[in-house]
Order: C-alpha cells, then sequence, then structure tokens
C-alpha cells in the first residue's frame, strides 16, 4: 500500500534522487534492486529533504509508525 502517493510523485522522487548526488543516486539504485517505490520515497522525504516522520504522515495519510517500518526498510536495503 502506497497510501496518498501516486506513480507521477514517485517517479518525480525518483528523478529528484537522480540530481541531488550519491546518496541520493543509491537510494534509487536500490528501488531497481526490491525496494518499494514507496520505501524509497519515505526514505527521500525524511533524509534528503529533512522533513520529519510526522509531516509525512499528515501528508499523505499514512500512520507514523508504518512510514518508520519503510523508512527502515529502505535503509536496510539501501547499505546492503
Amino acid at each position: 500500500m502506497v497510501g496518498a502517493m501516486d506513480s507521477s510523485t514517485l517517479r518525480q522522487l525518483r528523478n529528484e534522487c537522480r540530481a541531488i548526488g550519491t546518496s541520493a543516486a543509491s537510494i534509487t539504485e536500490a528501488s531497481t534492486d526490491g525496494l518499494a517505490a514507496s520505501d524509497a520515497a519515505v526514505l527521500y522525504a525524511t533524509r534528503m529533504l529533512g522533513l520529519p516522520l510526522v509531516e509525512v504522515a499528515e501528508l499523505t495519510g499514512v500512520s507514523v509508525r508504518r512510514l518508520g517500518r519503510q523508512r527502515n526498510h529502505a535503509i536496510a536495503v539501501v547499505v546492503a
């Protein structure tokens, strides 16, 4: 379940990731290696844009707890 994020938003986040640098590129690459787009979007929003999980939850309608799990999973995939 992606929540309120649609495919064009996720595609835009991936495109912006490529422009930021090595860390963001790692997120994008991991998304083709088994990282769900929604997990990558949460990681991008919280680590690259600096948004707190609470704000992302308010924007997406997804619980803070679920977003935290998604972010942790994304980090595990990226550093693996």
